[in-house]
């Protein structure tokens, strides 16, 4: 039954990973599994992965939203707890965590199909929704007229799938007379793709034998995989701590990824120097999500006044197949980077969601000889850039998003005091 709440307060800030915290959520909450009730009563894990994270050479954050992942995270840092970041089978960058998922409710009911335990809702209203005027909640965390549902993630960067659409899939639910693709008679009993009705049927069928391998080996109560803007999500209910566990989670991941990178026809090595053709001009793959149209024209003016090729941006995805910049290529700007003679690509991404509208700073570079860094890239505190180089390129790009503009003067300042401060490109 939905409150009706005269002022709502702050959210009480989650206990740091590991706490016991006999305090219960001050948000509304669900679980999938009667197991995990007394996780969504508390609202927070009491179990922590430090342990998990040192065995296996990842880096350990109580809580965070990491840039690379921000397509498939939690929209907020405090939906996210035991954050594990480094790489997964395989040397693919991953990250695994326990987070909140927020499921949307509506007059008290929650909009998700299959079994839900312990459902309590706080339905939050502004004294004018009863004249019939809606206001938008809060851009705050635990805003939202929602239950937050004890999950674990394992998520992977995968670029190869930039050109496909976005694909969701999990258990198969009660469906009504406009169903979506039920993937039993594809080879994966058991699990349905929901919003999949425009999909064709060889689609289909090559996403559920790519999944079958592993997705027929987990018998969690609640699963659901996420494939959107270069990054896959598998998500299990409950906070998992085992483990064994874990280590099947993230070796299932590593397989899908590789799986669905192998759906794209691998193509001759292309020449970092070579340009593609302008933008808007070069087929466009069935699926792949088109540039933002606020940033379409700015694109092509910040080209013409910095002299560089304004380059269709389906060229990058043969020039770098495994890219390391976060999200979706938006607007690619070729040439060299302005006061230098070094051949470089300007790339602006997208990441979706709550981040719809805006961009990324980035660019490409060749690497210099011997150059290296860790995997997810060395971030420099000072410019606010993280450099990553895999496969001869070196990747840079913004820890902040830019909103309405591309800031490109300040993208050029930024990327030349890094690489000239860490030489891992000849300036």
């Amino acid at each position: 039954m939905g409150l009706f709440k005269r002022s709502r307060q702050e959210p009480a800030a989650a206990p740091a990973s590991g706490s016991s915290g006999g305090r219960p959520a001050q948000f509304g909450h669900a679980a999938f599994d009667p197991a995990d009730v007394e996780d969504a009563r508390r609202g927070h894990p009491v179990v922590g992965l430090e342990q998990f994270a040192q065995a296996r050479g990842l880096r350990f954050l109580p809580q965070a939203v990491y840039g690379v992942f921000a397509s498939t995270q939690p929209a907020w840092p405090n939906y996210t707890f035991n954050v594990c970041i480094g790489a997964l089978p395989g040397r693919r960058l991953g990250l695994i965590s326990h987070e909140l998922l927020e499921l949307e409710a509506h007059e008290g009911s929650v909009q998700e199909g299959g079994a839900l335990y312990d459902v309590r809702v706080m339905t939050t209203r502004s004294a004018s929704s009863f004249l019939g005027v809606e206001k938008a909640p809060p851009n705050e965390p635990f805003a939202a007229n929602a239950a937050w549902v004890p999950t674990t993630s394992v998520h992977a960067r995968t670029p190869e799938t930039a050109s496909l659409p976005r694909i969701v899939v999990k258990r198969t639910v009660m469906q009504g007379l406009m169903a979506d693709p039920v993937l039993d008679q594809y080879g994966l009993p058991g699990y349905m793709m929901p919003g999949g009705r425009s999909f064709d049927d060889a689609f289909v069928r090559a996403i559920a034998q790519c999944l079958s391998p592993f997705l027929s080996q987990r018998h969690d109560p609640w699963i659901r995989l996420v494939v959107t803007h270069g990054s896959v999500a598998l998500t299990v209910n409950g906070y998992r701590a085992d483990s064994s566990d874990l280590d099947h989670l993230s070796t299932a991941v590593a397989g899908i990824a590789e799986a669905l990178a192998g759906l794209q026809p691998v193509a001759a090595p292309v020449p970092f120097t070579t340009y593609g053709p302008l933008a808007g001009t070069a087929p466009w793959p069935q699926g792949m999500l088109r540039p933002h149209p606020l940033y379409v024209g700015q694109y092509a003016a910040e080209a013409q006044r910095l002299g560089m090729h304004n380059e269709d941006v389906t060229h990058l995805l043969a020039v770098a197949p495994r890219r390391a910049l976060p999200g979706l290529p938006s607007g690619v700007l070729a040439g060299t980077f302005p006061g230098t003679a070094a051949p470089c690509r300007l790339v602006w991404t997208e990441q979706g969601g709550r981040m719809s509208g805006t961009v990324r700073g980035g660019a490409v570079f060749v690497a210099a000889p011997g150059a290296t860094t860790q995997i997810g890239g060395d971030a420099n505190q000072n410019t606010g850039v993280t450099t990553e180089v895999a496969d001869g390129l070196a990747y840079c790009w913004m820890r902040t998003r830019s909103t309405g503009t591309l800031e490109a003067d300040q993208l050029v300042a930024a990327l030349g005091a890094t690489l000239r401060a860490n030489g891992l490109v000849a300036l």
